[in-house]
């Protein structure tokens, strides 16, 4: 009978541990940057809402320091977590050679590209997230809600985005818009194919380094496509809107945190990363610049203006 007691009394003690454990999610970011904590922010007020707020330990690195991506692996691989969330596309590639555990990345450019995942249906690994590029069918339905009577588009890219040019292919098919299509493969070859851009509606700049990666390039577009041929420019930055493009969508940081927290809520519950189709933003914001609106002659739709989170 004694024994008995005893067994008792340790199943109910072992019993409490077990339901009182808290799931360890190991939380790196990029950087230190405004963006990426409001990406956290969205994660963790999403758990909050889902009640796992007091059912997680969180483990946080604020940022990736040069030279310090070896200690990062160790002392993530030592507080042992249930799950890893990355924030931006240097933290995610660093912490996906951790096979085991299950990984949440947000704000990750082309995961495709960077041999992240196998395709943006299935990683085919322990990966899944949020990418941080708007979607190409949604871009280009803002397009034509700004500009109903675009017809011909220039997108001019790197080999870097394929995936993202395929997806614009089939999105401007679906809107009744023709892509012409320019690769280049540094800022000589950019600078070139800008200058030869010509009887188009609007050009396209999609989040791409090569092209946009350099003030100099940017500065050119504005001040040769848009001012001099009076071709505007659809981007991704508000930054871009303020120096001179039309308008501009790119994703909200917190918006993409909240979708990241469904994610993690997903596999909380037992679903597999593999199982969790890689996301584009759900909700985004959009900047636009009416001056240059004006300077070109381009009377934008009252649709787009209310839609409009930014206005310059």
């Amino acid at each position: 009978m004694k024994n008995k007691i005893i067994y008792l009394c340790l199943f109910i003690l072992y019993l409490s541990v077990f339901l009182d454990a808290k799931t360890k999610i190991a939380v790196v970011k990029t950087a230190d940057v405004p963006l990426y904590n409001e990406v956290l922010k969205g994660i963790e007020d999403h758990l909050k809402t889902q009640g796992f707020a007091d059912k997680i330990d969180y483990y946080i690195v604020d940022k990736i320091e040069a030279g310090g991506e070896e200690k990062i692996l160790k002392d993530v691989n030592v507080f042992k977590p249930d799950i890893i969330v990355t924030i931006g596309t240097k933290a995610t590639k660093l912490l996906s050679s951790i096979k085991e555990t299950p990984i949440v990345f947000s704000f990750v450019s082309d995961p495709v590209k960077e041999g992240l995942v196998k395709s943006m249906d299935t990683s085919g690994n322990n990966l899944t997230g949020v990418v941080s590029d708007v979607s190409p069918a949604e871009q280009f339905r803002i397009l034509k809600l700004a500009l109903p009577s675009v017809r011909k588009v220039a997108l001019v890219y790197s080999s870097e985005n394929s995936n993202i040019v395929k997806d614009g292919e089939i999105a401007s098919k679906n809107f009744g818009i023709e892509l012409k299509k320019h690769l280049v493969s540094s800022k000589k070859d950019t600078l070139e194919t800008l200058n030869k851009i010509s009887d188009v509606d609007v050009l396209w700049a999609i989040m791409d380094p090569v092209v946009w990666g350099d003030v100099d390039i940017i500065s050119y577009a504005v001040e040769n496509i848009t001012l001099n041929k009076k071709i505007p420019i659809l981007g991704f930055s508000e930054n871009f809107v303020k120096g001179g493009f039309l308008f501009g969508l790119y994703a909200d940081g917190r918006s993409v945190g909240l979708q990241t927290g469904e994610i993690l809520s997903k596999i909380l519950q037992g679903v597999q990363p593999k199982d969790i189709p890689i996301q584009y933003p759900k909700k985004t914001k959009l900047a636009v610049n009416e001056k240059v609106a004006k300077v070109l002659g381009i009377n934008l739709t009252s649709e787009v203006i209310k839609k409009a989170d930014v206005l310059y």
